[in-house]
Formats: structure tokens, sequence, C-alpha cells
């Protein structure tokens, strides 16, 4: 009946059966501490703080059975923890290497148990990036970066970002250490800057690394220049040729280009919706959009510039192309080309300034400008006496 003494400091985890233990000791009022209260874990990464620190459980299956409640007590430093259900949350930034949390328990036997704990936070040290070796790439090739990071605290979670000062491509791996990207088209030897950004979290930092675009000897006025537009993610265009096309290069804008192509109808898949600007050079000698579907056709968004392309046909060249303005200055060579028949029909939008091309050699025009509703330039200089 009358003892009352404190048993906190006992070790019950091992304990199976705890039935009728203090039955009749109508004296017993003693606080069973830590009895009920354990944590599995006193150390939190900075790098996911605030945030769970830790289960809190019952040391045995007796204890557990009790199903007991636990909550945060008064005391050391409770305004910076909450707890949900047997999570123990930290609630604030870390600020200071450890912190002093009192885990309260309810349930039999024993309540209002409680137990004191401290919460390490330890001292965060940045992490440490390399770019890797400045290079050299021939515009049109593809290069891999070659990132390199790690953090002196092995439990923290590194991420990685990296950026450039570039306008002429998009890096779709930058997430990642080690992006690879396609040289863009340049008119001279290009220097782009790339940084590497290393974050766990707490600290940021970056290493810089350069890269020089070497151009190739490409003329970049005698290439064939458009602009098309896509408008959702992993969208398609295609550049219908007709005919048995020669070996002609294909920049589609994105950083990608592509060689030695002959197909009649090549197709090409942006990552992300955008305007880009396509250039096409070497033995490229028609496009026919009529061949291919009207909703490919409406991606045209303009004519930017003809280039020296000796074009062989442009029947229906740019038909269905409703939505292409016309801003090149230069002038198509025609010197090869007999049709020019339905060459911007229901190219709605069109309305160029063509008053300087040479049509000397055309012999038929049939429908060139039919659906064209915005057309209304003067081509009254046209020598149109080949025409039939």
């Amino acid at each position: 009946f009358a003892f009352n003494q404190p048993l906190a400091s006992w070790n019950v985890s091992k304990v199976a059966n705890m039935a009728d233990m203090f039955d009749g000791a109508v004296a017993f009022v003693q606080n069973l501490g830590s009895w009920h209260i354990d944590l599995d874990s006193t150390l939190i990464k900075q790098a996911n703080a605030p945030g769970v620190v830790g289960n809190v459980y019952a040391q045995n299956q007796y204890l557990r059975e009790q199903n007991p409640t636990y909550g945060i007590g008064t005391g050391g430093d409770a305004g910076s923890f909450n707890m949900t259900g047997n999570k123990l949350f930290l609630t604030v930034r870390p600020d200071k290497v450890s912190y002093n949390v009192n885990i309260t328990s309810t349930g039999d036997p024993g309540t209002n148990n409680h137990r004191m704990y401290t919460i390490q936070t330890p001292i965060n040290n940045p992490p440490m990036a390399e770019a890797g070796e400045n290079a050299t790439v021939i515009e049109g090739n593809r290069l891999q970066l070659n990132g390199n990071a790690s953090d002196p605290n092995e439990i923290d979670t590194l991420s990685y970002k990296w950026t450039h000062n570039s306008t002429l491509f998009q890096l779709s791996d930058d997430a990642t250490l080690t992006p690879s990207f396609n040289a863009p088209s340049v008119s001279k030897d290009t220097t782009i800057l790339f940084t590497l950004n290393v974050t766990d979290g707490i600290e940021n930092v970056i290493d810089t690394v350069f890269v020089v675009v070497a151009d190739d000897g490409r003329n970049l006025d005698d290439d064939f220049v458009t602009v098309w537009r896509t408008t959702t993610a992993n969208e398609t265009i295609t550049i219908p040729t007709a005919g048995s096309p020669s070996s002609y290069t294909v920049d589609w804008g994105d950083g990608t280009m592509e060689r030695n192509v002959s197909a009649q109808q090549k197709t090409h898949q942006y990552t992300d919706p955008d305007d880009y600007t396509v250039r096409i050079s070497g033995n490229f000698h028609r496009i026919h959009l009529v061949g291919n579907s009207d909703a490919n056709a409406a991606k045209l968004q303009s004519i930017e510039q003809w280039g020296n392309i000796r074009w062989t046909n442009m029947f229906s060249a740019f038909q269905n192309a409703r939505n292409m303005i016309y801003n090149a200055e230069d002038a198509p060579d025609l010197s090869r080309v007999q049709y020019l028949n339905g060459m911007f029909r229901e190219a709605h939008n069109f309305n160029g300034n063509i008053s300087n091309w040479d049509v000397s050699n055309i012999e038929s025009m049939n429908g060139m400008f039919l659906g064209a509703r915005s057309f209304n330039q003067s081509i009254n200089s046209w020598d149109v006496s080949g025409v039939r």
C-alpha cells in the first residue's frame, strides 16, 4: 500500500507484461517518465528543415497496447516544435546547433509522462561545385558538360541547375550534372559562359566553364530562313520538300542541327512551345506545304530570308500557310522555276513586298494569290512576258 518510489529511470524496452504491477499500491503517484516514450531520430538535416525530426513510439508491445497519446510539453524549446500523431516536427528554420524538446505521453500505466530530448542540427558546411574544363565545339555538333559536386555533410541532399548566357539554344536536362546540347549556328566563333549552381537547401555555390562554339565557315546570308511556332510541349513541325532533294543542312533553332539530310519530308520535335528560327542551307530546292497537313502549314509564321537557294519549283509552296507573314528583303532565285501556281494560295496574312522578284523565266502563275486576302502589293514592275 505504501510504495511510492520514482521509477522514471527504468529501461522497460524489453518488458512483455506489466499486468497488476502496482495493483493495490494506493500510495503510488510517481511520474513514469519515459516509459511510453522513445524517439527514433534526434538529428535533423538542415536542408530538410523545417520538417519531420522523427517518430515517437512506445518502448514495448505492452505499452503500445495502452494507446498512448503524444504531445509537446512545456520547457525547453517547446515553441519550435509540434506533434502530429506520433511525428515530431521542427517548425522553424534551424539557427542553432541544438534544441531541447519535452515530449509528453498520456496513457496507462501513468499519465502525463514526459521525456526531454536534445535535437541536434549540425553546423552546415556548403557543398562544392566543379563545372569542368573549358571546351570547344563546332557549330551543329553535340557536346556534354561534365559537372561534379560533393558535400561534406553526408546527410545533405544536393540539387543542381545549369544556366548559360546564350539566347541561341536551351538545355533540356539542366538539372543534371552532365547535360548535353547541340552547338547552335553562329556567324563567328562565339564563347558561351555556363554556370553550374549546386545547393544543399541552405547554401548555394557556383562554378563556371567557358565553351567556344566554332564557326564552321557557313555564310548565314546564304540560308533559307523561316520562323515556325509550336504551342504545346513536344510538338513537331514538318518541312516537306517534294521531288528528290539532294543533301542539305537544317538548323532547327533549338540548338539542333542536322546535316546531310535528303528526306522528302523532314520532321523535328521541340521540347518547349515557342517560336523557332529554322535555317536551311545546301542543296535544298523546293518546299511544298500543300503536300503536308494544313495544321503543319499553319505553324509557319514568316519567311525571313531566301538566301542562295536555287529553287526549281514553287507550285503550292506556301499554300495554306494562313499565319505566314513576309519579312524577307532579298529575292528568291527563280532562274530555274517555271511554275508559281498556287504559291501563296490561302496564305491569308501574306502581304509581302515582292516587287524585286525576277519572274522573267516564269510560264504559269495560275492561282498564285488565290485566297491570299491580305495581299495588296505592287507587282507592276514584273516581267511577265513569258507567262502563258
